[in-house]
């Protein structure tokens, strides 16, 4: 998405009525389909997404307004009061927390319903020594029920809540089903962008004072490359003419993983029939999700290393009809995993990266604007990201072992994935080859436009988000 001075937006689509499925909680994995979303596939691998068709892992890249969500003036304390602004808090207990605020156009809430099963999750996660927290506030370390960027119970996006309201101003203009083809660079500012709309036929717009990019993880660093402005070398090799070496354009990509699959099994106590503790497809669609930060390698309380989600469904609740096509999981893998336990009672408790030490990066292939690029996130190259899901396998699996949990008989699913039959069963050789085969983005890809001072050779902006050696030209995001 291209913001000039003039206030254009330029999308390929925006969500605006009340029958748009993006505004459904808990959809994620129902919307990454066309034409709301597109897949970007990673490169093959073979050290992560083993379990995942062709070793890839799926990247949805939204076409909607509102994106897919060491500075000086970059700290905590910095930011936090723009955050407070923005921010309508409206859950009772936080709305006068020093870390929330009220008012602001992005509203956040509770979600409106939860499946039983919550209660348990908390009850198991307090004996294991945990406490309540708000995870959005001082400290992270503990656990809450989610919270969500939501209004009256549906999805609030960025555009829902900040772009709606002044969706009438003369000075705002959003072109949708527009593609941007490059920024146009003229003795060293950038001047306007060049745009394809509905036809062939390439349209430039000029810009009065600054061209502010912000397409995200993949597509900001793409349109820089696309303009000439990344790492020489490829840039030369994917035949587009250079305008400024900045070798960082494209590096320093992260993103936050999840070990998925692992899943429990349960029985639902006969009062909470015929809907149940949990979350089956052909019994009712809904969905709710717990968060539990912990620390499981280093030993700062206020520096968790890993994230627990915990979902009241599984897998195997749906027959494949969602989460299945959106991870990409194998037909061999989801037959022999999921398939005997189709439809009964399962929970699922992810553990995710939090601080990930691996750097992947994205690569231009070709100057066709509409040529997908080389996504390469090198998820678990570093030894130390492997040690530290294992760990958050193994405090999550002792949280299914508690008194609360045992109330409902939960037993972890013990067959294992393909490829991890000959390790024995709980062991850290099995849980890496879990990681392994079952890797999942949990869609926070970041710092391919990396922020940094004048002396990081890798730095693509400044501390105002200025792109450096070009004039006229900010990336937010």
């Amino acid at each position: 998405m291209a913001v000039m001075e003039k206030n254009m937006y330029l999308e390929s689509s925006i969500n605006r009525g009340r029958n748009g499925r993006t505004g459904i909680v808990g959809n994620t994995v129902s919307v990454s389909f066309p034409p709301a979303y597109v897949f970007e596939l990673t490169e093959p691998s073979q050290s992560s997404c083993l379990g995942l068709i062709g070793n890839q892992s799926s990247w949805p890249r939204g076409k909607v307004i509102g994106g897919n969500a060491g500075n000086k003036g970059w700290g905590y304390k910095d930011v936090l009061p723009y955050f407070m602004k923005s921010q309508d808090m409206r859950i009772p207990e936080l709305m006068n927390s020093k870390y929330h605020g009220t008012g602001g156009y992005l509203s956040v809430e509770h979600f409106r319903s939860h499946s039983p099963i919550v209660d348990s999750f908390l009850e198991a996660a307090k004996e294991v020594g945990y406490d309540e927290v708000d995870i959005n506030g001082q400290s992270q370390t503990g656990f809450t029920r989610s919270q969500g960027t939501l209004r009256d119970g549906l999805r609030c996006s960025t555009a829902k809540a900040f772009l709606r309201p002044i969706i009438d101003r003369p000075n705002l203009h959003i072109s949708l089903n527009t593609h941007v083809l490059k920024i146009e660079i003229e003795n060293g500012s950038a001047t306007g962008v060049l745009i394809s709309k509905l036809g062939p036929i390439p349209t430039l717009v000029r810009a009065e004072k600054e061209v502010v990019l912000s397409a995200g993880a993949t597509n900001s660093p793409h349109l820089l490359m696309l303009s000439g402005i990344g790492p020489a070398d490829k840039i030369r090799k994917a035949g587009v003419k250079i305008t400024k070496h900045i070798p960082g354009v494209g590096q320093n990509l992260q993103d936050h993983i999840a070990m998925g699959g692992v899943t429990y099994l349960f029985d639902s106590p006969d009062e909470s029939k015929p809907l149940g503790l949990g979350v089956v497809l052909p019994r009712v669609f809904s969905f709710d999700s717990f968060i539990h930060s912990i620390r499981s390698y280093n030993n700062d309380f206020y520096w968790p290393d890993v994230q627990l989600f915990m979902a009241t469904a599984g897998d195997n609740d749906d027959d494949g009809l969602l989460n299945k096509r959106g991870v990409g999981i194998s037909n061999e893998y989801y037959e022999q995993v999921f398939e005997p336990i189709l439809y009964q009672d399962a929970f699922t408790i992810a553990p995710l990266l939090l601080w990930p030490h691996n750097r992947g990066y994205i690569d231009i292939t070709s100057s066709d604007p509409y040529t997908s690029l080389k996504n390469v996130p090198n998820y678990f190259s570093d030894v130390s990201d492997v040690r530290t899901i294992v760990e958050g396998a193994k405090i999550e699996y002792a949280i299914s072992q508690t008194v609360a949990m045992s109330k409902i008989n939960t037993t972890i699913h013990n067959i294992p994935p393909p490829g991890c039959e000959g390790y024995a069963f709980l062991s850290d050789e099995y849980w890496e080859c879990q990681a392994r085969h079952y890797t999942m983005t949990i869609y926070h890809p970041v710092g391919t436009c990396k922020m940094g001072p004048v002396d990081d050779e890798y730095a693509v902006v400044d501390e105002r988000l200025r792109v450096r050696g070009i004039k006229g030209l900010r990336v937010l995001l």
